[in-house]
């Protein structure tokens, strides 16, 4: 038998299937390696549909799922191969296994299994009251409340003194310098 022979054009094929990842992702031997979304590959290296709508990729089997995209807007998790909606929609993005919100969206807490609001120009949180990462040109304070920094192009500030900034903002063409005086200068 000459190399590349039967076995190497029935790998090749495989690799070539439109179901492939494309440009196809193939092993060295010309097989498979991922398959197109809602597909995954079987134990003989084919792409074979996934048994739930939800199921982004699966594996071995088309019961198998390794990843779950979400249902709406509610966010799903995998229990024993299987896509499993959350109980609570956006602004949650993750739960635990019996369906309880563990991670929301940006602005966003986890209060006793559901997604809460941050206070005004919170970026992260760890409850409605208690900031922990300010929205850019904001600063946090000993209170956990952030405070507007000062002049347009001052990033981040000492929230406790606002009028000390700490980040200047970098964009476009023009560029911003920190002052001795802890205050951005426009430079052009």
């Amino acid at each position: 038998m000459r190399p590349g022979g039967r076995a190497a054009r029935a790998a090749q094929a495989k690799c070539d299937d439109p179901k492939c990842m494309g440009p196809p992702v193939c092993t060295p031997a010309g097989n498979c390696a991922q398959c197109q979304p809602n597909l995954g590959l079987d134990n003989s290296g084919n792409c074979i549909k996934c048994s739930q709508d939800t199921c982004w990729e699966c594996k071995g089997t088309a019961a198998n799922c390794i990843q779950c995209t979400d249902e709406g807007d509610f966010p799903t998790y995998i229990k024993k191969g299987k896509c499993v909606r959350c109980n609570v929609p956006s602004p949650c993005i993750g739960c635990d296994d019996k369906g309880v919100c563990t991670q929301c969206l940006n602005g966003y807490a986890v209060v006793n299994g559901t997604c809460v609001k941050c206070g005004a120009n919170c970026e992260e949180c760890s409850s409605r009251a208690r900031c922990t990462m300010c929205a850019f040109g904001y600063g946090l304070n000993s209170a956990d409340k952030c405070v507007k920094c000062p002049g347009r192009y001052c990033e981040d500030c000492n929230g406790n003194k606002p009028q000390i900034c700490k980040e200047c903002e970098q964009a476009g063409d023009s560029e911003t310098w920190l002052s001795k005086q802890k205050t951005c200068i426009k430079v052009r």
